[in-house]
């Protein structure tokens, strides 16, 4: 399924980009993963209806927290292997991020669009998830690509597509 045809399916209302072919680099799916979120933020925001909203919303939601998941299972061990020396300081910046996110994700559960609290708690994730993403495009995935090879990479990358269909798939 293209990420076009994800976005019609997971989150009607959202504007449908076209579909893109990747490499198999870890950087460059999990960099996609950061664009396509912001851009269902940005769908968000621009959203007609409160219904639109809230379909996006849930997409948004669903999106960053299998990221999130998935970062877990193959970008933060990638940190700790091949990161020296500093790969468990890259990793714990990671974790913190992530569990924050997660948090946020588990209030925003509660809560409706229109209900008090709603936008300014996803907008509280967005921007937890932006300072997510300046680190590890900024720092840690600079370093990580310092510290392997492109066959690394691409079986990370690898590792990452198979977490995120599994999580897709819930």
């Amino acid at each position: 399924m293209s990420s076009g045809e994800y976005i019609a399916k997971l989150a009607p209302g959202a504007n449908v980009p076209p579909p893109v072919q990747l490499s198999n680099d870890l950087v460059a799916r999990v960099v996609h993963d950061h664009k396509f979120i912001e851009k269902l933020y940005r769908d968000f925001e621009d959203a007609a209806s409160e219904q639109d909203c809230q379909n996006i919303a849930n997409a948004i939601i669903r999106e960053i927290g299998s990221h999130a998941n998935v970062e877990e299972i193959v970008v933060i061990p990638a940190y700790e292997k091949y990161i020296n020396p500093d790969g468990n300081k890259y990793a714990e910046k990671a974790r913190q991020k992530a569990l924050a996110v997660k948090n946020s994700i588990y209030e925003l559960r509660g809560l409706k669009m229109g209900e008090k609290g709603f936008q300014a708690k996803l907008f509280d994730i967005m921007s937890t998830f932006r300072d997510h993403t300046g680190i590890e495009e900024q720092e840690s995935f600079p370093k990580l690509k310092e510290c392997v090879d492109t066959e690394v990479l691409n079986e990370l990358g690898h590792a990452w597509n198979e977490a995120k269909e599994k999580f897709e798939k819930r």
